[in-house]
């Protein structure tokens, strides 16, 4: 899937077929310098790839990219609910770990066991508990 306009940008969606190793490190290097505050900064490029390659695969996550002529300019990753990414990662999250602890992000090891555990939900009212379940 394709969509045009009048400028020479393209947006379109991975797959399996059309992703490579350069679209894969041109995400790569846009997200390690321009969305640095994500989880996914963190991660070396294998680690990185294995992500994106499972996101690519996923029948519940899309990954889009922007096109300036050839070059990739920006990505979006897409899913109707925000915790899918945790769920369609949950077979790499031991790489994803251990990528972390090797590189000293203790401090995001930390938040996302909270995030795993849930227990960031433990101060919240019933009411919030359920609209975030409901993400």
């Amino acid at each position: 899937m394709k969509l045009k306009n009048k400028s020479n940008f393209i947006i379109s969606k991975l797959n399996i077929k059309n992703s490579n190793n350069k679209a894969l490190r041109s995400i790569y290097h846009i997200v390690i310098n321009e969305n640095y505050l994500a989880i996914i900064s963190l991660l070396n490029y294998r680690s990185f790839k294995k992500l994106l390659l499972q996101v690519i695969i996923s029948k519940k996550i899309f990954l889009f990219v922007i096109k300036n002529k050839e070059k990739i300019v920006g990505y979006s990753i897409y899913s109707d609910r925000p915790s899918q990414m945790f769920k369609d990662a949950n077979n790499i999250k031991f790489t994803i770990i251990t990528n972390l602890i090797t590189s000293f992000n203790f401090k995001t090891i930390i938040n996302l066991v909270i995030k795993f555990l849930e227990i960031d939900k433990i101060l919240l009212s019933k009411k919030k508990r359920k609209f975030t379940m409901k993400l």
